[in-house]
C-alpha cells in the first residue's frame, strides 16, 4: 500500500494499521482465537463497555481453556492478549488494563500507563499495539474456564479501541492439526 497522507499535526490526531497473519504449519499447535474489532472511543474517567451488555467493561466468551501440558503450568503461557489502541498518550497517567481482575503490563507499559505511545519495535506517537502474556502462574485462567472479564479503565487519558485479540492453545497438541475459532464480539 502506498500514496496514503494523513495529517498527524493535531493533538486528536493519529494514523496506524496492522496487519494480522494467521497462518498454520505441520510445526505448531492449534489455537484459539478471540477477535474483538469494533472501533469504540473511551472518554476520559470511564471503562468502556466494549461487549455492549451495559455494564463496564466485557465479557470474552466462545473459547475453552486447555489443561496445561509438558511443564507450561511454572512458566509458560496460558494465553496471549493484544489489543490495538489509537490515541494514547504517556504523558496521561491512569489508564489501564484487567483480565479476571489481575492487571496487566509488560516491559514497554507500566500497570497505570498501558496506553502510552511505547509498542514494541514502534515509535509512533499515539498508536499503541501491545501483547500481554498471561501465565499460568499468575492464576487468572483455570482449565476448562469459557469467558474471561476484560476491564480497560482510562483516568485522564481518551482513547480509541481498534481489536483485541485473545490466544489460546487449543485442546490439539499434535503438529499437523490446526483449530482456530475467530469470534467477533455480538
Amino acid at each position: 500500500m502506498g500514496g496514503v497522507d494523513g495529517d498527524t499535526g493535531n493533538q486528536w490526531s493519529y494514523a496506524g494499521w496492522s496487519l494480522l497473519i494467521i497462518y498454520s504449519s505441520a510445526e505448531t499447535e492449534g489455537h484459539q482465537l478471540y477477535l474483538y474489532d469494533t472501533f469504540m472511543y473511551a472518554h476520559n474517567d470511564t471503562n468502556i463497555d466494549f461487549d455492549g451488555d451495559g455494564e463496564a467493561g466485557g465479557n470474552i466468551t466462545g473459547f475453552i481453556v486447555p489443561e496445561p501440558i509438558g511443564g507450561e503450568e511454572v512458566d509458560g503461557n496460558a494465553a496471549k492478549l493484544t489489543v490495538f489502541v489509537g490515541e494514547g498518550d504517556s504523558v496521561w497517567w491512569g489508564d489501564s488494563i484487567y483480565f479476571n481482575g489481575g492487571s496487566l503490563y509488560n516491559g514497554q507499559n507500566p500497570w497505570n500507563n498501558v496506553w502510552n505511545s511505547q509498542s514494541y519495535g514502534m515509535s509512533e506517537d499515539g498508536v499503541d499495539i501491545d501483547t500481554f502474556e498471561i501465565k499460568w502462574s499468575d492464576g487468572l485462567l483455570d482449565p476448562g474456564a469459557t469467558s474471561a472479564q476484560l476491564d480497560l479503565p482510562t483516568g485522564v487519558d481518551s482513547w480509541n479501541l481498534v481489536y483485541i485479540i485473545l490466544l489460546l492453545r487449543s485442546e490439539t497438541v499434535t503438529g499437523g492439526t490446526t483449530h482456530y475459532v475467530m469470534q467477533p464480539a455480538s
